[in-house]
């Protein structure tokens, strides 16, 4: 027969000390006796774990699919079941209602704050891991990578929006004047090379209303009779036919697509909604 003891030699964490302890005994064809665990005593056994942030972990509910927060409660209690067991310690559980933050005179509070002076050995909550939180307490590796969601309200859209200036940019507005120039200086330059007396060209003014005509798509009164007019009447025509089309389609689109203002934090920063936080929460 075989007798095999086991000892588990371990440090205390405020203590210098070296404390022994044995862990049972294992003898060959026969069941081991392993130790009890009992409750938590000063030198061995006891890890006391808070269940911080939201709820009360100590009354649980049957997990469904849909029940995010039932599950993580439930994984952070499997991370508990397999320290304790790795440890061979029991727990006790202290529920907190909020998981604390550091106030202004720099100590911690709520379950952060028993960590930080030592009344809790373990702190079980999804944890983001700050500069200002990693100086006084240690994490473990991150096992979980959430993510958190912005809700808001879409904001009425039957108010009065300026859809009919928004197209023109200062770009834009630079580029056709500077067309409906050029258009009247073609224009003066074409009427006036036909030579005869009884031929008058255009001066500034008559080409400048007709370029305006133009680009406004109320036709042209001018019938010209060279190809070197017709071609700058339909160069004339085409262009203000796409400014026309661009700017009724820009229009369309902002009326017919439902946009939302807000596709980011930043934005949502820079709106005007009221929003708010919870005092002492993880973000």
């Amino acid at each position: 027969t075989s007798l095999v003891g086991v000892i588990g030699c371990f440090s205390p964490r405020h203590e210098s000390g070296r404390v022994t302890c044995s862990d049972g005994s294992w003898v060959l064809l026969r069941s081991g006796h392993p130790l009890t665990v009992g409750v938590k005593n000063s030198t061995a056994g006891g890890v006391e774990a808070a269940a911080g942030g939201g709820g009360d972990v100590l009354g649980l509910k049957s997990v469904t699919d849909d029940d995010e927060e039932g599950r993580g409660t439930h994984n952070l209690l499997a991370v508990l079941e397999f320290v304790s067991r790795s440890l061979n310690a029991s727990y006790e559980l202290v529920p907190y209602s909020k998981l604390g933050w550091r106030n202004e005179e720099g100590a911690w509070l709520y379950m952060l704050g028993d960590i930080v002076h030592g009344a809790l050995d373990l702190g079980l909550e999804d944890v983001i891991i700050t500069q200002e939180r990693a100086r006084d307490i240690f994490f473990s590796y991150p096992i979980v990578q959430s993510m958190r969601n912005v809700y808001f309200k879409r904001p009425d859209t039957s108010a009065m929006r300026d859809i009919f200036l928004a197209p023109f940019g200062p770009r834009l507005v630079i580029c056709v004047a500077v067309t409906g120039v050029v258009l009247a200086l073609a224009v003066i330059i074409v009427t006036n090379m036909r030579e005869g007396p009884s031929h008058q060209g255009w001066g500034l003014g008559e080409a400048a209303i007709w370029s305006v005509s133009v680009l406004c798509m109320q036709g042209s009164p001018w019938s010209p009779k060279t190809p070197s007019g017709n071609l700058v009447l339909i160069f004339s025509l085409m262009f203000a036919l796409i400014i026309y089309n661009a700017y009724a389609a820009f229009i369309i689109s902002v009326l017919s697509v439902h946009a939302a203002p807000i596709k980011g934090l930043q934005d949502l920063l820079d709106s005007d909604f009221d929003f708010g936080y919870t005092l002492g929460g993880q973000d």
